[in-house]
Parts: C-alpha cells; structure tokens; sequence
C-alpha cells in the first residue's frame, strides 16, 4: 500500500495552487515573480542603461555639434522606453506603437535630418517578447515577419547615395541572420512563458473543478451524517416517551426522569444539527459554531444513553488506542451509533446488546450484536435491513418506528472509504450482528480512492 508523502513545511490543503508552484522557484524568480512593479523597474534601469550609454557614444564621436533633433530623436526613443510600462496590459498596441516610431525615427534622420544618427534602444524587442507572451503564435509570428522585414528594410532605405564598402553583400547577409535571430529568439522565449503560463491556468481550473467536486462530496457525506443524527436521536426521544408514558403511571416521578432524558436527547441533536448546518453553509454567509467531531471518548456516553434507553448494552473494549485519524474515530461512533438505533427501532426480546471495540497495529474491528429474534420477519411484519441487524422495539411490540436501512449502507460506504468492510445478518447462535474491520494503515497513510 502507497504511502501519503510528507507535506512540506508550511504547506497545507488550503495552499493555493499558484502559490505552491511559485515556491519551486529559485529566489531570484520568485522574488520577480510575486512582484511585477520590480520587473518593470529593472527593465526600465537596463534599457534607459542602454539608451544613455549608445547617446554618450555618439555625442563624444560626434564631428558636429548636436542640435535639436538630436534631441528629438532622444525624446522618441525615451517615449518608446516609456511605453514599456503598459507592454503586458496592451502587448499588441505597444508594438505597434514602438514599431511605428522606429520607422518614423529612420524617415526623418535619412530625409529631414540626414546629419543626424539613431542611437537606438531595444524597446522593440521587449515588446515583440510580450506580444508573443500574451498572443496567439499564429498572431506573434506574422507580426515578427513583418518587424523583420520593417528592419531590413529601413537600411536599404538609406543605401542610396552612399559609398557602399566592397564586403556590403556578406555584411548585410550577417546582419540579417542576426535580426532574424534575436527576433526569434525573443519569440520563442515569450511563446515559452505563455505555455507555461496557460498550463499553470489549466491546472488551477483543473484544482478548483477537483475542489468543487471534493466539496459535493463532502456535502453528500455531511448528509448522510445528518441522517445519522436524526435517526439516532428522534428513535431514543420517541423511545423514551413512549417508556415514559408507561412508567408515569406507575411512577410519576421515574417518568419525570424519563421526560428529562427526553428533553437533554432533543437538545443534543439540536447542537449537531446546528453544527452539520453549519458545515452546510455557503462561504458567503455567517459561519455557524461548530463543535468537534465526536471521537472514541463519546462511544461510552453514548452507550449510556442507550442504557438509558432501555437497551441492555454492554461495551468491551480491547487491545489499542485508536488511530489519531478523527475520521477513523468518526467512522466507529457512527457504527456504533447506527447498530444500536436498528437494535432499538427493531429488536424484539433482545436481552443483551454487546458492543466490541478492538484495534490493534493492523486493524479497527467494530462489533455490535444483539440476541433479538433470530429470523428475518419481525412482530410488526417488517423485515430487517440488509446490512442491519434489526428487529422491532423492545418498549412498544406493536408500535414499530419507520426505517428505511439506508444508515448502514451510508456506514458501508464509510467503511469502504478507509479500505475497510462492513457487514450485517443474522448469527448462527440466534440475533444479529453488525461488524466493520477497517485497516489501520489506511488510516494512516490516506484513504483508498
């Protein structure tokens, strides 16, 4: 049987998705990651970088001195360095735009101002990289065509007239493969982030179906809780006072008693009802208290309810302390708590009811028995469950409470969920028996799918 990893510290079931993969990173992404306004900022250090260091060379090389549209020139390319700053929120726009100011930029120093050189600045890159991060590739690969041809292009536009040296061809092939190259690669490694970035949307979608889905279960099994609660407790309230109307005649005050075991049974299944509901409402409106989950502890009181009751139960319990799992502990309460609701809904004549708690470092054995009518039918002529040892009331033969025998098929369930079986019939020796045996190390290493 496979065993449940180890979490990590400081993970939880409730750690989202996005902060789980974020935390494979090394420090330095995660650090970019988790705050955008940094990413911005360096890439706006590193290009303003850029741009001043190319101005500086090509103010100290200049022959003549630098005029005003040297310093128009410098306004674009700083506007186009600007205009990174909306590169993820308008990728398309922002390209266009840089692109367009390049083109503009290459007209006006070859015609207007031919004294004029461009320095340059690598805006148009970073914004090719964020079209092809946030685009369709269909839509990121046309536009880099087009930026290609736009670049070559806009040296061909400023050939003529000028004294060409005798290696132009093969400096232009070398100067084409490289633009081609660094518009690609900024392509491919932008595409690269997008796929990871629409995985990651694709598993969270995939994490949040998977948690809504695990929520209906949990409300499915919250139900049927429910019906353990209120099945339990409406069987020993009615129990009680039909004991109580008999008794009060003999003994008024004994059914005084009787009455106010009637009213602190009713008051029990008030607060797990309350608490059930609780667990029931939605995220957006006040959450209800809720207590804990009965454990091992509370099968003795509840046994003693039933004693109270009527039922002559008696519980053993052997070997070791049950798993620290509460939903194990869950589990064997809700066997026990059924078993004995069928014994008083349904078994007739029964003189002893024995209830067996044993574990041990393999398994949790749950066992209920009673020596009530042996055979299916019962006095009111209903058959017992299935999977119930059943039989009518012992208090009222003629007054048989309403089942339907679906609690011991939602225990089953239960019992299944941890590996386990649950089992119900009649004993050779007479009576019936309920017996679960859940294995320890489903308990402890996760339940079975």
């Amino acid at each position: 049987m496979s065993r449940t990893p180890e979490p990590r510290r400081g993970v939880s079931p409730e750690t989202p998705l996005r902060e789980l993969i974020n935390r494979r990173r090394n420090p330095v992404a995660r650090f970019f990651v988790e705050r955008p306004a940094a990413r911005t900022a360096v890439l706006l250090g590193l290009l303003i970088l850029q741009s001043g260091l190319f101005a500086f060379l090509d103010y100290v090389s200049a022959t003549q001195p630098r005029g005003w549209p040297w310093l128009l020139v410098l306004g674009l390319e700083a506007f186009q360095i600007l205009l990174i700053v909306w590169r993820n929120r308008f990728p398309l726009g922002i390209f266009v735009t840089i692109l367009a100011i390049d083109c503009s930029l290459v007209l006006y120093t070859e015609f207007l101002s031919p004294g004029e050189n461009l320095t340059g600045t690598f805006s148009g890159l970073v914004a090719m990289y964020s079209v092809a991060k946030w685009k369709r590739p269909r839509t990121t690969w046309t536009l880099g065509a087009v930026a290609v041809t736009l670049v070559l292009g806009s040296g061909l536009v400023m050939l003529p007239g000028r004294s060409l040296p005798r290696d132009f061809p093969s400096l232009m092939i070398v100067t084409a493969i490289l633009t081609v190259a660094v518009y690609v690669i900024c392509i491919i490694l932008g595409l690269s982030v997008r796929r990871d970035r629409l995985h990651q949307l694709d598993l969270e979608a995939w994490a949040e179906a998977h948690n809504a889905r695990a929520q209906l279960e949990e409300r499915a099994r919250i139900a049927r809780e429910m019906h353990d609660v209120v099945a339990h407790s409406l069987t020993v309230m009615i129990a009680l006072a039909d004991g109580a109307r008999v008794v009060n005649r003999k003994n008024p005050e004994r059914g005084s008693e009787v009455m106010s075991e009637v009213s602190t049974t009713g008051r029990a299944a008030l607060a797990d009802m309350r608490r059930v509901l609780g667990i029931l409402k939605s995220s957006g409106e006040e959450e209800a208290p809720r207590s804990p989950l009965a454990a091992k502890e509370a099968v003795r009181e509840l046994v003693e309810g039933f004693r109270r009751a009527g039922v002559p139960v008696v519980l053993t319990e052997e070997g070791r302390r049950l798993p620290s799992d509460p939903a194990m502990a869950q589990t064997v309460y809700r066997i026990v708590q059924e078993s004995l609701t069928n014994v008083l809904r349904y078994a007739r004549s029964a003189s002893s009811v024995e209830v067996l708690i044993s574990a041990d470092l393999r398994e949790v054995r749950v066992s209920v028995r009673d020596n009530g009518l042996s055979g299916q039918e019962t006095a009111s002529g209903r058959r017992r469950p299935a999977v119930s040892g059943a039989a009518s009331p012992p208090h009222a033969p003629g007054a048989a409470i309403p089942g339907t025998g679906n609690g011991l098929q939602g225990l089953v369930t239960r019992a299944e969920a941890f590996g386990g079986t649950l089992t119900a019939g009649p004993c050779p020796q007479g009576g019936w028996l309920v017996e679960a045996v859940l294995p320890v190390d489903a308990s402890r290493g996760g339940r079975k799918a």
